[in-house]
């Protein structure tokens, strides 16, 4: 049971943990301030360690950053101070730019937007972000969540967000160390996450940075800095102990296996006859749905592969797609988060009904071992779940569909009933779609994904369903989500802009739901499903 403290300066509460008393203090710069500034708070604070039960102070690291110091005076009468003796780091900074929260007051949530352009700009000016990637951002400012995301995992910024974490941890471990006395020792624990951004600080990379900056640190930032560099080594040979190879060899079978099985279905759209092919090609994507490992499909095609690393749906891999456990993560090892696919998904009230009611899974089993090939799980699952996922939202919008014909199976994903109107669904993430409007020699730019390349491929698909159908037909692409609203695009067969839906051969709607709002449609969606509707009535007249 916890107790409060009864005073008017700051929250104070006495637990037991284990058959052990503790007081646990609730601190923020405010308080801090009052605290050193009002002698009779300061001894109210000062009296909570006279007690003989230990003292647990929580903060966090922007209170830190404003200056919280953690010392108090240890007995009545005492005319120094103490530091604390230990200090715990819980937890990795997550935003760096203000998420936007509509319940702030005007000129506050003015003040964020203002604080996040400064931010982005500050990126541009450093060269760590180009000139189209700033002016995207400055065309949404309501995305700070997914600016997050990027700014910490993308190449060009994943340095200037270790460094801001590094800067953010010196400054709350500095809380502790105010008295020019001798102490006793002090303890520092790190969460996980907080020791790999330690780990990745004190790699060979950053070598000579920290050399530069020795002779300015603290004694206890040295040794901490000190002891991480001496188990850097100690975990490398750990890993090479421990790793699980077998995921980049079962990868490439399964690629390959699934390759030949393409290839078989190009010879079907070209008159070969392969029913077969087609057959399977959905059997795999239903058990990839249900996660159906130990579907005999699945084995053929060398889709599953398990490991006892696997943990929570979560894996932690080596740039050589090796598996490690998740307590021996390297600087440059990724997280691979297996139920990411689905985030948007559980939140959608119409898709989540959908899956559930065919037998859909909509999260990795957290007692399983068991998970998809990186290949099955990009080429086939993530085709699927998007193709469900929009097939879902259609159908709640009582838009009919039917199966594509064996002359142009996969070369769009659906086809609206009744007429040469083809839909090819996508589950495009943010990044995915700022590479489709990169410019050659960009760092975005990609061979298979780039403006020109899908547009050469639009137009090929477009001239295999006029052929199919001896008439002009529509092809329109749908992408399941996005974290800001983009335009309703009709073109012409050249992709030439045109206004109306009638007119349109290619469609293109970069987001149907809102990504930070599932259960809400983008407005260019809302349009499309307004001309379609129109379209589809006047032809049954």
């Amino acid at each position: 049971m916890a107790k409060r403290a009864s005073n008017r300066w700051f929250d104070a509460y006495e637990i037991a943990l284990r058959g052990r008393a503790f007081i646990v203090v609730f601190y923020n710069a405010q308080v801090a301030t009052m605290v050193r500034q009002n002698p009779e708070a300061q001894q109210t604070f000062d009296h909570l360690f006279w007690q003989g039960k230990p003292v647990v102070v929580v903060t966090q690291y922007l209170s830190a950053g404003n200056g919280v110091n953690l010392q108090y005076k240890p007995y009545e009468g005492s005319k120094e101070e103490k530091d604390f003796t230990h200090i715990s780091l819980l937890e990795t900074p997550y935003f760096y730019f203000s998420k936007p929260d509509p319940e702030l007051p005007w000129d506050e949530r003015i003040a964020a937007l203002k604080e996040n352009i400064w931010y982005q700009a500050k990126l541009f000016a450093g060269k760590a972000i180009n000139e189209r990637r700033f002016r995207q951002a400055l065309s949404t400012l309501n995305a700070s969540s997914e600016w997050n995301v990027r700014y910490q995992t993308d190449l060009s910024t994943a340095t200037d967000a270790l460094f801001n974490h590094m800067a953010t941890f010196m400054q709350a471990l500095g809380r502790m160390e105010r008295i020019w006395t001798e102490m006793p020792d002090q303890t520092v624990l790190l969460s996980q996450d907080v020791y790999e951004r330690f780990q990745a600080f004190c790699s060979p990379k950053y070598a000579q940075l920290r050399a530069e900056r020795e002779p300015l640190i603290s004694n206890n930032l040295r040794q901490l800095l000190e002891m991480v560099s001496e188990s850097f080594s100690q975990r490398e040979d750990a890993v090479q102990r421990s790793k699980d190879a077998r995921l980049a060899g079962r990868n490439e079978q399964c690629e390959a296996a699934v390759r030949r099985l393409l290839t078989r279905l190009e010879g079907l759209r070209n008159g070969s006859g392969d029913r077969d092919a087609r057959d399977q090609w959905q059997q795999l994507r239903q058990a990839a749905l249900k996660h159906d490992f130990g579907s005999e499909i699945l084995r053929e095609y060398k889709c599953v592969v398990e490991s006892p690393y696997a943990v929570n749906g979560v894996l932690h891999l080596t740039p050589q797609n090796e598996i490690i456990p998740a307590h021996l993560a390297q600087p440059d090892s990724r997280r691979w988060r297996m139920d990411a696919i689905y985030d948007v998904l559980v939140e959608n009230r119409v898709i989540c009904d959908y899956f559930l009611g065919h037998g859909y899974e909509l999260a990795f089993n957290r007692l399983s071992r068991q998970f998809f090939t990186p290949y099955c799980y990009q080429a086939i699952l993530a085709g699927a779940v998007g193709e469900e996922a929009i097939s879902a939202l259609l159908h709640d919008e009582e838009i009919k569909l039917e199966e594509t014909p064996d002359a142009l199976f996969e070369v769009a994903d659906t086809k609206i009933f009744g007429r040469p109107y083809y839909i090819d669904c996508k589950y495009y993430s943010e990044l995915t779609l700022e590479q489709l409007s990169a410019d050659a020699g960009d760092d975005l730019w990609h061979p298979k994904l780039n403006e020109e390349y899908f547009r050469q491929n639009a137009r090929a698909k477009l001239e295999k369903i006029a052929a199919y159908h001896g008439e002009p037909g529509k092809l329109i692409y749908l992408n399941l989500a996005s974290s800001q609203e983009r335009p309703l695009s009709y073109y012409d067969a050249d992709f030439g802009p045109v206004s109306h839906f009638a007119d349109a051969a290619i469609v293109i709607i970069q987001g149907v739901l809102q990504r930070y709002a599932p259960n809400a449609y983008h407005q260019a969606f809302e349009y499309f499903l307004q001309d379609l509707t129109t379209d589809l009535e006047e032809g049954e007249r």
